[in-house]
């Protein structure tokens, strides 16, 4: 269609000045993300993120703390959790380590405290309540950064 009349292609023009852009013309707009509540895993300390989880829910009496932890695994310092779990095989499965450095996989007392298939004994902390997910997830993270003496 041909408009010859000026008034005509300046109504058009106004009409399409007022239409959105096409989907590809459209301007991106950046939105700020929220930030994440789980520092990355290169930031959980023993002492900071995994001993507070520890001493709060698996170092108390009768179980993984005093003078005779269960199992002999002692989780009521940063010293006696790292010299009682990293590089340390499990009581209950020996053929697996307590806590594998880079490698929560193969870390038994994550797969305790998660109740993986193929645990000996109960999900920890017997009986629960259970470990949030948040908790689980430091602890993880910090095995999965090389489980530091830190």
């Amino acid at each position: 269609m041909t408009l010859r009349r000026p008034i005509a292609r300046i109504l058009l023009a106004a009409a399409l000045a007022a239409l959105p852009p096409a989907a590809g013309c459209a301007r991106k707009v950046s939105l700020p993300s929220a930030p994440d509540p789980v520092p990355p895993a290169a930031e959980r300390t023993l002492s900071g993120d995994v001993q507070p989880i520890f001493t709060a829910r698996c170092a108390v009496p009768s179980c993984h703390a005093g003078p005779a932890p269960v199992l002999d695994e002692d989780l009521s310092s940063p010293a006696l959790s790292y010299s009682t779990t990293v590089n340390v095989p499990s009581r209950e499965v020996p053929s697996k380590m307590r806590v594998v450095p880079g490698d929560p996989a193969a870390s038994y007392t994550l797969s305790k405290v998660r109740g993986d298939a193929g645990i000996v004994g109960g999900r920890m902390p017997l009986g629960g309540p259970y470990l949030s997910a948040e908790e689980v997830q430091a602890i993880e993270d910090w095995i999965r950064a090389g489980a530091k003496r830190n």
